[in-house]
């Protein structure tokens, strides 16, 4: 099981890679970005609930 430090990490990395890519993505008009930006904030969300279960 994940210390509670390395997920409050990875659910902050998520969360900028998930901003980044979304809005290269709707500038690029890039739906691959803007997938990825989805599932990088998706990640988030989950490390974000393992969080709070520890």
């Amino acid at each position: 099981m994940p210390s509670k430090e390395l997920l409050a990490f990875n659910e902050k990395t998520n969360t900028v890679i998930a901003v980044a890519c979304v809005s290269v993505g709707v500038l690029a008009s890039s739906k691959v970005l803007f997938g990825l930006g989805v599932v990088a904030g998706i990640g988030a969300g989950v490390s974000h609930i393992e969080k709070k279960k520890l």
